[in-house]
């Protein structure tokens, strides 16, 4: 079966070459529509812990800003359009599979560290999306 649409979701870390490379090579072999996404988890402070500083106004802004504009430039050395890339703050989980769902992909390309037993079962966003996703998931093993 050949993909459609793909979504990469990237954490814009010093894997993201390993990924866009794959995803790239996958979307070339099946012709197929190529889409980024990255998600900002949004930044919560306790009230209750007045020890520790505040967080400077219009940060979560900013990482969104700066996210958009690397985001928009792989997409430019990938030939994606603006309108396929997506930075959203939320849940990581739940922004991809949202992203997904709402835009009919029919493949998300995730990075995986490769943990193993307890690591693996306490929180792996590769882990997560897999077992909620409405397409296939491929993990790619990057560390």
């Amino acid at each position: 079966m050949a993909y459609q649409k793909i979504l990469l979701a990237l954490d814009l870390s010093t894997n993201t070459q390993v990924l866009c490379d794959k995803a790239r090579h996958l979307a070339m072999c099946n012709h197929s529509k190529l889409g980024l996404i990255h998600v900002i988890e949004p930044l919560v402070m306790e009230y209750a812990y007045d020890a520790l500083p505040m967080m400077p106004a219009g940060l979560e802004e900013e990482m969104v800003k700066r996210a958009r504009r690397e985001l928009n430039r792989l997409g430019d050395n990938l030939g994606i359009p603006e309108e396929l890339c997506w930075v959203e703050l939320g849940g990581t989980k739940n922004e991809i599979l949202r992203i997904a769902r709402e835009h009919s992909f029919d493949l998300i390309v995730v990075g995986s560290h490769g943990r193993h037993g307890v690591a693996l079962i306490l929180g792996s966003t590769a882990n997560a999306v897999l077992h909620s996703a409405p397409c296939d998931v491929l993990a790619v093993r990057v560390g």
